[in-house]
This record gives C-alpha cells, sequence and structure tokens, in this order.
C-alpha cells in the first residue's frame, strides 16, 4: 500500500483542484499574488534566460568564471550588472 504524504498537502486538494494560496501570500518568482512559484506564468521565461531569476555564482572561486559578452546570455549574474559563467578546469 502506497504511503500517503504528510504535511500540509500539495498543491491540489482531495478532489485535484489546484489549492488557491493563502491570504497575503505572494510568488517567490514574480512577487505577485494569486498563486503558487509552481504555477508561476513566468516560469517559462526564467527558464529559457529571460527575465526571471537571477542567481549569483556562491561557494564558486572567481578564478573559475569567465565573463560573458552576450547580452542575453544565462550565467551568474554579479552585483554590477555583468554576466559570469563556469570555465572548465
Amino acid at each position: 500500500q502506497p504511503r500517503q504524504p504528510r504535511g500540509r498537502g500539495g498543491l491540489t486538494d482531495a478532489s485535484g483542484r489546484t489549492r488557491t494560496p493563502p491570504p497575503g501570500y505572494v510568488c517567490f518568482r514574480c512577487h505577485q499574488p494569486g498563486h503558487f512559484i509552481q504555477h508561476c506564468p513566468n516560469g517559462d521565461a526564467a527558464a529559457a534566460g529571460g527575465a526571471g531569476l537571477r542567481r549569483a555564482p556562491v561557494g564558486i572561486p572567481r578564478v573559475q568564471l569567465q565573463q560573458v559578452s552576450d547580452e542575453g546570455a544565462s550565467g551568474f549574474h554579479m552585483d554590477d550588472g555583468t554576466v559570469w559563467r563556469v570555465v572548465p578546469t
């Protein structure tokens, strides 16, 4: 017999409908109310390298990073606005 998940539950209710977030909840990706991050309308844009999540190279030595000159390039976004990628060593 499969185990039932514990905790507050998933993103659907018992009938399978998508739950709505509690009052005051805002999406952690786009900072808009009304949906969970898993249902964010900006999710595809972030995955495609568009306007979405920006990430810093936490824990990666700077000597292993190389600056990318392409404006739309994906990679690690530094505080000064430049974009860097990890270079193989």
